[in-house]
This record gives C-alpha cells, sequence and structure tokens, in this order.
C-alpha cells in the first residue's frame, strides 16, 4: 500500500497531558492490574489505553481532545461508577471500525497494552515467550472477563482459607501468637574468635529511635535494645566488616571468601505485635527461639519426603542457578549480573531460604495441593485452574517478602522484598516474618490487581510464543502495540527464574505447556547477554550484538508480515541511550516499515526526577511505523526540499502543542524518518547512499536554525554556530548535562567538532559520559574567545568586575553590539524561560548597555562567524 491517510498516532497528540496521567498512575501503589504479580518495566496503562486509541481513529486531534484527557484521569478508566469514558471510547471505535480492530502485542509483558486494547473494545491478541509472564497475562486478560466479577470473590473466598490453615500449620514453629518475625544477619569468624554479625544496619524503628546494640561477652556478641545514646556504627559497609571484639577491618574480598560456602547466619532479634494495630515490640533471640528454629530442620525433611511421593515432585527447587558456562557456580567462574548473589554464596534456588522458611513454604504447597481438590469439585476443572492459578501468584507474592534476601524496613517497621532493585542483589542482614502474615497483605495485593482488571469486559486472546516466529497468517491485524526488549537492558528470563521454579512446584501442573522445563525458557528471547556475563570462558553461551540484532530484526520482519497493509505498528522504547534508540530504527526500516511519527512519554516520579541535575531520554519513546509500500530511490537534492518543509511544519505544530525541550527534538525524528522512509534509497547526484545517521544530522541542524530563528524572533542571520549551539542547549536541557552522544550530535548539527570546545578556556566540559554546557561562573579563569557567547561570558565577567572599558572594548571588538547582540541576550533569556539565574543576569546585562550597543562598528577581531 503507498503511503494513505495517517492516524491520530501519526500527527499530534497531547504527550504533556500524557506524561502526566501515565505518572500519576505509577505513582499509585493501589488498584493497578500491577498488583497481580512483580514484573519489570511494565507501561501505564493510562498511556497504553491513549496509545491504542490514537493508532485507531484519524485526525484531527480537535476531535479527539477531550476523549484523550478523560483517558489521562486513571480514576475515569478504572472506577466502576466511571464506566462512561469507557462506553465513549468504545463508542469512537465502532464509528472508525465495522468490526472490532484486531490488536497484538508480541511482547505483551504484563498485558499493559492488550489490556487496554480490549478495554477499548478491540479483538485483543497477547504474546509473550516467558511462562510467567504468559501467566500473568492469564490473571490480567483472559480469566477476570471469561469469569466475571464472581471470580473475584472466589478468590477471596480460598485465599482466605489457606491463609487461616497456613496460620494454624506453622504456628508450632514460632514463639508466641503475637510473633511477628525476626531479624538475621549473615556472619564471619574473626581470628580473635569471636563471630562478627554482618549487619549494615541496627536501626529497628526509624521513627520511634529504637535499635539494637552488639556487645562482646564471654566468647560470645550479645544484642541488647535501646532508644537512647546513639546508633551503633554498621558492622559492614564501604567494602568491608569490623570486628565487634578487636576492630579488626576484612575486606570484601575476605568477606566473600569467608560467605562463600553458603557461610553461618545467626539471628538477633525477635519482632512481635501484641495487638492489631499496635506498635512493634523488640527483645533480643533467646534459647527458645533457637530450640524452635532447630526443630524445623528435621521436619522439613518429612515434609519434603512426603511431598515428592506423593505429587512425584521435590517440592524444594534444588537447583544450579543459571550461569553462562552452564556449570553450578564456583569462586572465579562465569556468571550473570542479574544473578551475582552467587558470588556471595547463593548458587542454589533453594539456599535463598532458611531452614524453617522452606519448611513452611513446603506446608503452604501442601496446602494448595489439598485445595486445589476441592476447587475443582467446586468449580470444574477450567474455572478452578483460573482460581488455582491466582493463588499461585498470591504464594509468589510471599516469596519475595520470605527469603534470605528480604531486608527489613526500619522507615515502616516491616519486611519489604527482595528486588531492590531489578535484580536479586545480595543483603547481609534479612527479616524472616511469619508466612501468614505475608499471605494476607499479598491476597490485599492480588485482589486489587484483580478488581481492576475486571474493569475491562473484552477477553483477550492470550498464547506463548516467540516474536520471532508468530502463530498468526499474514495481513491479520489493524493494529501492533509492542513495548519490546531493550538490547541489555533487562534479563527477564534469568530473573523470573526465581519465580518460575516456585511456580511449577504449586500450580506448574494445571499449565502444563508453560512449565515443561526446570527453568525458563532462554533460546530465542530478544535480548543481548554477552555485556551481561561476567567473567567470561570461551565455552559460555551468551548473545552477542549481532545476535541481539537478528532476533529483533526477524521479529519485526513477522510484525510487518501479520501487520494489515494500512495498519499501524506502536512500538516503545525505553533505553537510556540514543544509540541503542537508533539502532532499533535502523532495524525499524530494514523490516520495511516506514515511521511516521516519535513521541516522548515521560512517566517517571517527577520528584525523583528533579534530584538528578542530568538529561536523560525521556522515560519511553512511543514510535509509530507504517506497512506502506516505498517510492523508486530518489536523489537528496529532490528530497531536500520536501524533508526541510515537512520538518519544519511539524516543529511549528510541535510547539503550538507546547512541545519543548528535549521532548521536541524526539518528536522531530518522526517527521524526519517519515520522509526518509517513504523511499527505497535516498542517494547523492554520484549515486552514494545517504545514510539514517545522515538524516538524523539534517534534522537536528533543522532544529537548532527552528528554535534559534523562534527565539532571536528571526534576527539570527548574524549568530555564529556555537553561539546557537549554546542557545539551542539552554532551550533543550537548560543547565544539565547531556550524555556525551547526544551533545556530540548537538554540535554535529551546527557543523562543529565538540572536541575544539573542550579543555582550557572553553565551553564545555566532559566528566566520564557527560558533558556539561557552562555558564559564564563555570567556566575557567581564561576565557578562550572564539564565538559570540565566548565574547559576552567574558563582558558579563567585566561587568561584575566593574571594568566597564574592558567590557566595551571586547563587546564592540567581537561584533557584540547592535541588534545582534541584543538577539543573542534576548534568546538565551528565552530559552531559560526568564527564570534562570543565567537568564535574569543575561536580561539585566543586556538592558544595561543600550548605549553600547547603539555605537558604531569598529573592525572586527572574530573570523570564527
Amino acid at each position: 500500500m503507498t503511503a494513505g491517510k495517517n492516524r491520530l498516532i501519526g500527527t499530534i497528540i497531547p504527550i504533556n497531558e500524557i506524561s502526566k496521567g501515565g505518572a500519576a498512575e505509577k505513582n499509585k501503589k493501589n488498584n493497578r492490574i500491577n498488583n497481580l504479580h512483580r514484573w519489570w518495566a511494565s507501561r501505564p496503562t493510562t498511556v497504553s489505553r491513549i496509545t491504542a486509541y490514537a493508532a485507531l481513529v484519524d485526525p484531527p486531534i480537535e476531535d479527539h481532545k477531550k476523549m484523550i484527557l478523560d483517558m489521562c484521569d486513571y480514576d475515569n478508566t478504572t472506577k466502576p461508577e466511571r464506566i462512561a469514558v469507557r462506553d465513549a471510547a468504545r463508542k469512537r471505535i465502532k464509528e472508525k471500525w465495522e468490526n472490532p480492530p484486531k490488536v497484538l502485542d508480541p511482547f505483551g509483558g504484563t498485558g499493559a497494552l492488550p489490556f487496554s486494547a480490549a478495554w477499548l473494545g478491540c479483538e485483543s491478541h497477547s504474546m509473550d515467550y516467558n511462562p510467567v509472564a504468559v501467566l500473568i497475562q492469564k490473571c490480567a486478560l483472559e480469566y477476570p472477563p471469561k469469569y466475571g466479577p464472581s471470580l473475584k470473590d472466589d478468590v477471596a473466598q480460598y485465599a482466605k482459607k489457606v491463609g487461616d490453615i497456613l496460620k494454624e500449620r506453622t504456628a508450632q514453629y514460632h514463639p508466641s501468637s503475637d510473633h511477628y518475625g525476626y531479624i538475621w544477619c549473615r556472619t564471619i569468624q574473626c581470628n580473635c574468635g569471636y563471630t562478627i554479625p554482618l549487619m549494615h544496619n541496627y536501626i529497628l524503628s526509624k521513627r520511634r529511635g529504637i535499635y539494637f546494640r552488639p556487645a562482646a561477652q564471654k566468647g560470645k556478641i550479645k544484642f541488647t535494645i535501646d532508644d537512647k545514646g546513639d546508633v551503633p556504627p554498621p558492622q559492614v559497609g564501604g567494602n568491608r566488616a569490623i570486628c565487634v571484639k578487636c576492630g579488626r577491618p576484612y575486606t570484601n574480598l575476605e568477606i566473600r571468601d569467608m560467605t562463600w560456602d553458603h557461610g553461618s547466619e545467626m539471628m538477633c532479634v525477635a519482632v512481635s505485635i501484641p495487638k492489631r494495630g499496635a506498635s512493634r515490640q523488640y527483645r533480643p533471640v533467646n534459647k527458645k527461639d533457637h530450640t524452635l528454629y532447630d526443630s524445623c530442620t528435621a521436619q522439613l525433611e518429612e515434609h519434603r519426603a512426603r511431598f515428592r511421593e506423593k505429587y512425584d515432585i521435590d517440592p524444594i527447587p534444588d537447583l544450579a542457578m543459571p550461569t553462562p558456562d552452564g556449570q553450578e557456580f564456583r569462586p572465579d567462574r562465569p556468571s550473570w549480573h542479574v544473578l551475582r548473589i552467587v558470588t556471595f554464596g547463593y548458587t542454589r534456588w533453594s539456599q535463598l531460604f532458611n531452614d524453617r522458611q522452606l519448611l513452611c513454604i513446603v506446608i503452604l504447597l501442601e496446602i494448595l495441593r489439598e485445595i486445589e481438590q476441592d476447587v475443582v469439585a467446586q468449580h470444574g476443572r477450567e474455572r478452578g485452574t483460573a482460581i488455582m492459578t491466582y493463588l499461585g501468584l498470591i504464594m509468589d507474592k510471599v516469596l519475595e517478602k520470605y527469603s534470605r534476601l528480604s531486608p527489613w524496613y526500619n522507615t515502616m517497621e516491616m519486611v519489604t522484598h527482595c528486588f531492590g532493585i531489578q535484580t536479586l542483589g545480595n543483603t547481609w542482614d534479612y527479616a524472616e516474618v511469619a508466612p501468614h502474615a505475608i499471605w494476607e497483605k499479598s491476597v490485599l495485593s492480588v485482589l486489587e490487581g484483580m478488581a481492576t482488571a475486571l474493569s475491562n469486559n473484552t477477553q483477550c486472546n492470550v498464547q506463548r510464543a516467540s516474536a520471532t516466529h508468530l502463530p498468526h497468517p499474514d495481513n491479520t491485524f489493524d493494529a501492533i502495540c509492542t513495548d519490546p526488549p531493550y538490547y541489555d537492558s533487562m534479563q527477564y528470563s534469568y530473573t523470573s527464574d526465581f519465580f518460575y521454579v516456585w511456580l511449577k512446584r504449586s500450580i506448574g501442573h494445571l499449565h502444563p505447556n508453560l512449565f515443561r522445563g526446570t527453568h525458563t525458557p532462554k533460546k530465542n528471547e530478544v535480548i543481548e547477554t554477552k555485556s551481561l556475563a561476567k567473567r567470561l570462558t570461551p565455552d559460555c553461551v551468551v548473545r552477542d550484538s549481532d545476535g541481539y540484532q537478528d532476533l529483533m530484526s526477524k521479529s519485526l520482519k513477522q510484525m510487518h508480515r501479520v501487520l494489515k497493509p494500512d495498519g499501524v505498528l506502536v512500538l516503545v522504547y525505553a533505553h537510556k541511550t540514543t544509540e541503542g534508540w537508533e539502532t532499533l530504527i535502523k532495524s525499524i526500516l530494514e523490516a520495511k516499515f516506514t515511521i511516521t511519527a516519535a513521541w516522548p512519554v515521560d512517566t517517571e516520579n517527577t520528584s525523583r526526577m528533579k534530584s538528578h541535575d542530568t538529561a536523560s531520554l525521556a522515560s519511553s519513546i512511543y514510535m509509530v511505523a507504517r506497512k506502506w509500500e516505498r517510492k523508486p530511490p530518489a536523489e537528496w537534492r529532490t528530497v531536500q526540499l520536501e524533508f526541510r518543509e515537512h520538518v519544519c511544519a511539524l516543529l511549528d505544530r510541535l510547539i503550538k502543542a507546547n512541545i519543548t525541550g528535549s521532548d521536541f527534538y524526539i518528536a522531530a525524528i518522526g517527521s524526519a524518518l517519515e520522509i526518509f522512509g517513504k523511499y527505497k534509497a535516498v542517494r547523492r547526484s554520484n549515486g552514494e547512499q545517504i545514510t539514517i545517521d545522515e538524516i538524523l544530522d539534517e534534522m537536528r541542524t533543522l532544529c537548532s536554525e527552528f528554535i534559534v530563528k523562534m527565539l532571536t524572533q528571526g534576527g539570527s542571520g548574524n549568530i555564529d554556530p556555537l553561539t546557537k549551539l549554546y542557545i539551542t542547549w539552554r532551550w533543550a536541557y537548560g543547565n544539565q548535562k547531556v550524555h556525551f552522544d547526544v551533545a556530540r550530535k548537538l554540535f554535529t548539527g551546527v557543523g562543529r567538532n565538540m572536541d575544539e570546545y573542550s579543555g582550557k578556556g572553553g565551553i564545555i566540559r566532559r566528566k566520564g559520559s557527560e558533558v556539561k554546557l557552562l555558564t559564564h561562573q563555570e567556566r575557567d579563569k581564561e576565557i578562550r574567545i572564539k564565538s559570540r557567547i565566548d565574547a559576552i561570558h567574558q563582558a558579563i565577567r567585566y561587568w561584575h568586575a566593574n571594568k566597564l572599558d574592558d567590557m566595551k572594548e571586547i563587546l564592540r571588538e567581537t561584533g557584540n553590539i547592535g541588534d545582534v547582540f541584543n538577539a543573542v541576550c534576548k534568546a538565551i533569556a528565552r530559552a531559560g524561560n526568564g527564570e534562570t539565574d543565567e537568564a535574569r543576569e543575561i536580561d539585566q546585562f543586556r538592558s544595561g548597555r543600550e548605549e553600547e550597543i547603539n555605537e558604531p562598528v569598529g573592525q572586527l577581531r572574530m573570523t570564527d562567524y
């Protein structure tokens, strides 16, 4: 199909409002489908709904802006009493489509995009290569609309029953009915004979100022609880551990050597809650606590053997964690970054739990198997499987707070999950909370996720498949909206194995097609793994950049195949660097798509972002592409005029839509590539092909010219390239640092080499991968004068030093007088909206120069313009 009518998402959308709506949703802790189960890099459904909607309706934006703004309010799309917004959106879709449009997400994850398409009344299809993700999708997309609100009631009923039985059967392993948990830590043995407790923090209650204090007494470490005086310094931290008795330090390497074989650990403090709602109470552990724990080991083996005999599977996943060479980890052998806990001695999944935790988990597995019989008898196999699957998700939520990696959160006085970062990270101390207490909280979370999932009454088609081999006929889908993996940003399979190995034991027999192997499948996972492996050896199995590119290209070509000729592809990009982004652009074009738009949507917590002084890519870039037939090759001189007119027209629309700053550059990409992608090739007159990189450089040049012309109100003719860059940078990034690659391309956009302007007296400063454009206050004492902005910086310094003659001389000799001087100063002030210190200072400086700027121009010394 030749280039046809654009959909709304390919023209203009209110990205500022959409970003705010997405950020508001992400800041919510409750009532999201994400509450069902942990997954990584999930997209807000607010943004996903609008994305799917805009991909399916026609412009202009004026016809849809109210609808989009209504969908930006998360409550409008989830609360039952506000169903009118959903119905109105569906009505708009029906006006455009005779039959429900078919929408696919081949990288479904937790299902935010397919959930949103179904919410709009589309025929939604969701896939993922990862079995854990597919299971989450079933619970978010398939079961709720299939069985309706009564399913939530059933899950609540059986979850309560499981919790009650769990509390009853595990009570004997805890000291009292009001017991809440224990604080544990790993230990090493000092040469002085005393044990070193590897506590990274002795605070128990930050709010109430309660902590525990170690003391060396009669050959042992004893603890006391205190709320007065100074908190003891941590025993481990800053790459070393300190002995309580003799004060000897041990290095990180020594600690690892001493703990690597799993080491030892000690119970330190017991926590209790006298009555519901009361404050936590703390005491040092005693002999009874140790006796109770010791009794668990024998009990564990009895329960384990009984379960294995009855259900023909070991209830404990005593499996080696995956490594690049396929062997159980040993010191100085290869390991994965996301499973670096192996270097601390945790080489098997079972080792992430102490004996009492393992015993209680096996008891929980027994209860689930017993309950399953009742559930299936009452509700039948299919509905019973759905109910049991939610109970399996609840168990997963228990596990992430019931392990040796689950730390004590002293601000809230509770245990927290083991995924403080995206990967499983080591912690020297942890909290062991009674499992029934975690189960109760986990039930509430899953029920909240179910309530949100029930806001959609259109069932999705969910299946496990690889995006490299889509199980659909050609020309099937009206839209593909997807959020693919990003190079090496996340090893989903290796991280989700934490859940997979337990799901296989809890409900895997109910989903045999998903849980065939011992671990998640990895062969066709579209990620680069070579850079995520440590200490590679020749026998390691890793995927390099070319391997990733091959799988991503196969996936995009499959999407091109199953998309209808007039269909729309919306692909979300959320990687840290522009290099990865432009690699993805090349893959999209190589798959014969034409990119028509790129929309930056920032859904990060705004208060967190303000704490950083480094500019970054928007948290997500939504790239829009079409399956349009390309025109024959054309010469650049023919295409260039069309290119400039098309891009400038979009830039004008972006300004009117208040899309500014770094978002402006990102949005311009789509317009630039739409013209470039229309042709099979764009060549110079000598036949040499224009590259994507060259097109993007041309786009940046246009953006810079447009911004400077806008800020100078048309008076940009005599402004030198570096000063143009200074104005552009301040408008797009303020005084923030930017990534080296972004800075380099900004310089390329004005035809300059960045290296010429760094170093002593230069206007930029590079540190590592970051580059900062300097104000006059931040520059070296001696400023190297190579442009108007250099001269203005030096003049401002003279002004502050009251060296007015020197100030006048440098302004006149560098041509910084008259209209050009006025235009540059006003542009810098406007770039900062008159609100930054620099903007205010420049404006004050300019307003006091009326006499100087109107004097006749002498012989100019500058030749760099």
